[in-house]
């Protein structure tokens, strides 16, 4: 899924930055925003600095019991990497 593999897998980080750099829209929803985990911008800083985010919330995670069960929280990496959720 998109937390455990995409999020972690080089060649969809590499996808995902060439799609920005060459102007593509890039959109994600529900647990899909991790995979923005370890995207960079051209200026090196992650992706999501300073933009507007969001994505599965810790209370919706916590709503379905998944907060033990995987391997980071959404809401949570896109503050961490700068996001404003």
């Amino acid at each position: 899924g998109p937390l455990w593999d995409l999020a972690e897998d080089p060649i969809s980080i590499s996808l995902i930055e060439q799609a920005i750099q060459s102007g593509k829209p890039v959109a994600a929803v529900c647990h899909a925003p991790g995979v923005l985990r370890h995207v960079k911008a051209s200026n090196g800083a992650p992706l999501v600095s300073g933009k507007l985010v969001t994505g599965f919330s810790n209370t919706e995670e916590a709503a379905v019991g998944l907060t033990e069960i995987v391997p980071f929280l959404v809401e949570d990496m896109l503050k961490e990497n700068g996001g404003h959720y």
